[in-house]
């Protein structure tokens, strides 16, 4: 007892709320967005550098990501051709207001703060960034019009007591460590998971009209344009991660559990919706469970969606489940 009290006190977690605004480009896969994150030190250190993930990295030919892969023998990126590839670019990067310097490394960026930040402060970050969605090698990805964007954005890294067991992407121990904590720059691995800040997101998503969206959060605004476009707006409380599907193709079937709205996803294919048709009855009973195992289901929404990606069988994001079949 007097132990785990001990180690809360000197335990922290930061505090981050993200504003984006992404444009969905399908003809050429591409995403341009903006981002806003507000971010709070709460741990008894001041800040001089933080690292931002850059993780649609991984898609080029000469990653980590890619490297680990050709290891165990899969080739798919050093012998996919250039449109199949992906990345990611951050330009006009400021914290409040004051332009940044930057070292990127494989999926990570370093980023020295024009000032210090000291506990309890905050600085507001922003930027500019362009994402080439890949073909699907892993969890993010595309084929013709069906699109799957997960670890898309540039996402602060996480600022924590606990020394990463490795060396991040065998960086000198001087570029994570701070005065009394550590940086988890880990990169993106062909065998991993995401270890990410808690906070709240608000993402607003353009694309054509013709697009059915499932995203992590609740669906708190639709406006339709003039040009065949559409904005939704979504909003998210208390998640590590933002996750978003897109496709012409879906077919959308709702039902809930108690007071949580449950949405599937399912491709417009008589094979699919057949496979599909009992998981609007067996999503419910699957909640009803964890409820039983883990306590009540913490969130307002979950989406299932029939996907493409190529990471096992299925992967779960916050709010935001995908099945691949």
């Amino acid at each position: 007892m007097i132990l785990g009290l001990f180690l809360l006190l000197i335990s922290w977690q930061q505090e981050v709320a993200y504003r984006m605004d992404v444009s969905l480009l399908p003809d050429s896969a591409l995403l341009l967005g903006s981002e806003e994150l507000r971010y709070v030190n709460r741990s008894p250190d001041t800040l001089t550098f933080v690292w931002f993930h850059l993780y649609p990295n991984a898609y080029r030919r000469n990653s980590v990501f890619a490297q680990e892969a050709a290891e165990v023998g899969d080739f798919r990126i050093h012998r996919a051709p250039e449109e199949d590839l992906g990345w990611i670019e951050v330009r006009d990067l400021t914290a409040d207001g004051l332009p940044c310097s930057t070292k990127v490394v494989d999926t990570e960026m370093k980023v020295w703060l024009p000032r210090p930040l000291p506990p309890g402060d905050t600085l507001t970050f922003r930027m500019r960034f362009r994402v080439k969605v890949p073909a699907f090698f892993s969890r993010m990805g595309h084929r013709g019009n069906h699109f799957e964007i997960t670890q898309w954005y540039p996402k602060i890294v996480v600022y924590d007591d606990r020394k990463p067991v490795k060396p991040p992407l065998g960086l000198p121990e001087t570029e994570y460590r701070g005065p009394s904590g550590w940086w988890h720059p880990d990169g993106y691995h062909y065998i991993g998971e995401f270890y990410g800040e808690y906070g709240t997101f608000e993402v607003r998503i353009t694309l054509p009209d013709t697009f059915v969206v499932g995203a992590t959060g609740t669906l708190v605004e639709e406006r339709d344009h003039a040009d065949s476009l559409k904005t939704l707006v979504f909003r998210a409380q208390r998640v590590h991660d933002f996750a978003w599907v897109a496709s012409p193709d879906f077919i959308v079937w709702d039902t809930t559990y108690r007071d949580i709205q449950i949405r599937i996803l399912v491709k417009d294919k008589k094979s699919h919706k057949r496979f599909w048709k009992h998981i609007p009855e067996e999503v419910p009973g699957i909640l009803a469970q964890f409820e039983r195992w883990f306590g009540p289901y913490p969130y307002p929404t979950l989406t299932v969606v029939d996907g493409d990606l190529e990471a096992g069988g299925g992967m779960e994001y916050p709010n935001l489940v995908i099945i691949s079949i």
